[in-house]
């Protein structure tokens, strides 16, 4: 077999619940290898971020569980990276990605949820106690955004990648307008007295854009 191709041989069985199993298992294993491999997926097969994340794993209720590793998927040109996990009941799961300083430190970009089906449906910022990353101001992040960068050839999953790189340059607008409104958040809290609202557990969104047309 040739480097980089996916062989689709496959034994379909002697009678038709035979061929059934044999085709489903084909299927699931195919997706595995390519994910695993960071080959590009079959044209019968929908590209699903989430689930190339988990790579045939099962999704845990865990905000301590990131897919596909503790440390993510990282550009080791640009180092800016990203992990999945999952642990809201209302939604499927939710991508956080990173830019980098000058001093090599993380810095939270956005938060991108998805829904079962594989669609972005949601954008937001989150309370520095969520991911433990430093304040940086809203003018401040509109570089770390405009710097944010995932080449698919500097990355193990090369279409995952691509996936959180497009989406964050797509809304980067979006996502200026949110750090904002998040800033304008922190002026209101301030103005009410809050003492720590970084660390305010009751505050976890700080501000969002739906993706999702109503």
């Amino acid at each position: 077999m040739m480097e980089g191709i996916l062989s689709y041989e496959v034994d379909y069985g002697t009678d038709h619940r035979d061929a059934n199993v044999n085709r489903r298992q084909f299927c699931t294993r195919t997706l595995m290898t390519a994910v695993a491999a960071g080959l590009p997926l079959p044209v019968w097969a929908k590209f699903n971020p989430a689930e190339a994340a988990l790579g045939g794993r099962t999704r845990t209720f865990d905000p301590h569980q990131h897919y596909p590793s503790e440390v993510g998927i990282q550009d080791v040109e640009s180092g800016c990276r990203f992990f999945f996990h999952h642990h809201r009941p209302e939604e499927y799961g939710h991508f956080h990605t990173f830019g980098r300083d000058e001093y090599g430190a993380p810095i939270h970009i956005v938060m991108i949820t998805i829904n079962a089906a594989g669609v972005a449906t949601k954008l937001t910022t989150t309370n520095q106690w969520v991911t433990g990353t430093r304040y940086v101001d809203a003018a401040g992040m509109s570089t770390f955004i405009d710097r944010f960068s995932l080449k698919p050839a500097n990355t193990k999953q090369p279409q995952l990648a691509s996936f959180i790189h497009e989406t964050v340059k797509k809304h980067r607008t979006a996502i200026d307008r949110l750090y904002r409104e998040r800033d304008a958040w922190l002026a209101e809290q301030k103005r009410l007295g809050n003492p720590s609202p970084f660390t305010d557990k009751r505050h976890e969104e700080l501000s969002s854009y739906s993706l999702v047309s109503t």
